[in-house]
């Protein structure tokens, strides 16, 4: 018997396909990675583990993994932490997976499959910004249409983990992608304090199009203690042809134009890149500066 780990585990499973069924229920009394050599702080873990998967085949992945009654106890604090619970199905014209947790609830949603989403990701931005070395590396994706939506929200747990959060407000992000008519993604963040930082009205914005990917990031006011103010920033950008324009833009508390940056970001050739800003717009603490444009 070790001290360091005390469960049982109750479970059965179907082998006979590529993809087999799991049924199990793991009881952890206790946990303590330390003890175990897997960590040098010292933390244990208990809770309950119920998985049932009649399908794991990732791309058609059907079943619950539901984790309840979790307690975590290190040297200064315990934590006791709600149920989390992951949920994949399909409906007769999609499939979805669901992620219910303390602080946090995301849905992924549509026709998709999972071990494809790294090359959609890869092929949102390569029409416009060239990621990969070479076009063997490209790996063409099934038509694709679905939704991402995740939500935080402040909860007990939060100001367990982080003392010093003062403030939290509801932060949403949405995005649909779609391999035929393109995809977009917005994420919006009211209000967040803590301790001396504040950042407030959070948003970015992201609307690809046929001739380029705009993504556009602003934030009303941010503070870091009383050594830094921003007011009305925004950094907008504007990809393609494997060229980043971009424009930075920063106000003080009177809404006066403070910093104004205007740049190029570029890969001429693959694994090359070159950074020049734009000599006309450049303001830097109010005042205008001349630079060579050929920078």
């Amino acid at each position: 018997h070790d001290p360091g780990i005390d469960f049982s585990l109750k479970g059965s499973g179907d082998l006979h396909s590529k993809y087999p069924a799991v049924q199990c229920d793991i009881s952890i009394n206790n946990i303590q990675p330390n003890s175990l050599h897997l960590a040098k702080t010292n933390i244990a873990y208990s809770g309950n583990i119920n998985i049932d998967f009649p399908s794991t085949d990732p791309d058609n992945l059907q079943g619950k993994l539901l984790i309840e009654k979790s307690v975590i106890v290190t040297d200064s604090q315990k934590i006791a932490v709600d149920s989390i619970k992951l949920i994949a199905g399909k409906t007769d014209t999609s499939q979805y997976l669901r992620l219910y947790a303390d602080v946090i609830q995301a849905q992924l949603q549509g026709k998709y499959k999972l071990t494809q989403l790294a090359s959609v990701v890869n092929q949102l931005i390569n029409p416009y910004f060239s990621t990969t070395t070479s076009d063997s590396n490209n790996v063409k994706a099934a038509p694709y249409n679905f939704t991402v939506n995740v939500d935080v929200t402040n909860k007990p747990l939060l100001k367990t983990l982080a003392p010093t959060l003062k403030r939290l407000d509801p932060i949403h992000f949405a995005a649909n992608f779609n391999s035929e008519k393109g995809w977009n993604a917005d994420l919006v963040s009211p209000m967040i304090i803590y301790g001396e930082d504040r950042v407030q009205n959070f948003q970015v914005h992201v609307k690809p199009s046929s001739k380029s990917l705009d993504i556009q990031t602003s934030v009303q006011q941010f503070k870091s203690g009383k050594s830094l103010a921003l007011y009305q920033t925004s950094f907008n950008t504007s990809i393609a042809d494997n060229k980043i324009n971009f424009i930075l833009n920063v106000h003080d508390k009177a809404s006066k134009e403070k910093y104004n940056v205007t740049g190029l970001f570029q890969q001429p050739v693959k694994n090359k890149y070159v950074l020049s800003l734009k000599p006309d717009d450049l303001l830097l603490n109010y005042q205008k500066w001349q630079i060579d444009k050929n920078n």
